[in-house]
């Protein structure tokens, strides 16, 4: 599921992703609560919140907040078991540790939120850091499902993004 709406940001975005689901979870299943894989589930407001990075801080135990450096954030990775590769760029890095260290523990619905702006290049900047965006995905039994931002609506910001990706993709 992908969300967006004019004049709402993100976090007015993850309230209304929250209420649907559980609504559409009681609807379907008869139950906020209900069994999944072997895992009692439920999807009862309000969900567990999490910065992506204080996800990644709780469950890889490695800190890739506060460095921007390819190399260290690397280094960092590779010290819980993730395999770089050349081609990974900063964001790349901190996908694969959220993917293979942080993912598998988000079984009750959790939301991760404010996401490199490496990985978002359609999302707006954080008002407050601009190196992340007003992006969040909601989990549930270790399952994306969903995605959604506050929409870049800067066509020179947008612009620029999109020549980065260009290089990376050329690159």
């Amino acid at each position: 599921m992908e969300l967006y709406e004019a004049y709402q940001d993100y976090m007015g975005l993850m309230d209304e992703t929250e209420e649907m689901l559980t609504h559409v979870v009681a609807a379907v299943v008869g139950s906020e609560d209900f069994e999944y894989q072997g895992h009692a589930l439920s999807v009862a407001r309000p969900w567990k919140r999490m910065t992506l990075f204080e996800a990644i801080r709780t469950y890889a135990h490695i800190d890739l907040e506060f460095t921007r450096d390819r190399g260290e954030a690397a280094r960092l990775a590779q010290s819980v078991g993730i395999e770089i590769t050349a081609d990974m760029g900063y964001g790349k890095i901190v996908d694969e540790v959220m993917s293979a260290k942080v993912q598998p523990h988000l079984v009750q619905p959790t939301f991760l939120y404010d996401y490199p702006i490496e990985l978002s290049p359609l999302a707006k900047k954080k008002r407050d850091n601009e190196a992340l965006t007003e992006r969040f995905q909601p989990f549930i039994a270790g399952l994306e499902v969903g995605n959604a931002f506050s929409e870049l609506n800067d066509p020179l910001d947008q612009y620029e993004r999109f020549m980065q990706q260009a290089a990376l993709r050329d690159a």
